[in-house]
């Protein structure tokens, strides 16, 4: 969108993305129930929806200072500057990488 593309173009990323990003939920899921003691399952799952959900209106506010203040392009790629980084975050931070390991973890009850 940044780019003044087509609009068929928009249209094939967004159809793509919203595919691959509807696999992300059960995985964060499954980590939580893996990671997390079974004790505190449902404190910690109640604090990261809490947590996302509050913070939610936070991006409106952000998406609304960045294109006032910059434009809509620039807003859309720090944006997607942004995104990009976070997904890959997953190659750079060695915490991640423990995810497939049970190294640390007690056995669940």
């Amino acid at each position: 969108m940044a780019f003044d593309v087509p609009l068929s173009a928009v249209l094939g990323v967004l159809a793509v993305a919203g595919f691959a990003s509807g696999f992300l939920n059960p995985i964060i899921a499954a980590v939580e129930f893996e990671r997390v003691p079974r004790a505190l399952v449902g404190r910690v799952s109640s604090l990261v929806a809490a947590l996302a959900w509050g913070l939610m209106p936070f991006g409106g506010v952000m998406a609304g200072g960045l294109v006032s203040g910059f434009g809509v392009a620039a807003a859309l790629l720090v944006v997607g500057l942004l995104y990009f980084v976070a997904s890959l975050a997953p190659l750079a931070l060695p915490s991640f990488r423990q995810m497939g390991t049970r190294t640390g973890i007690p056995p669940a009850r």
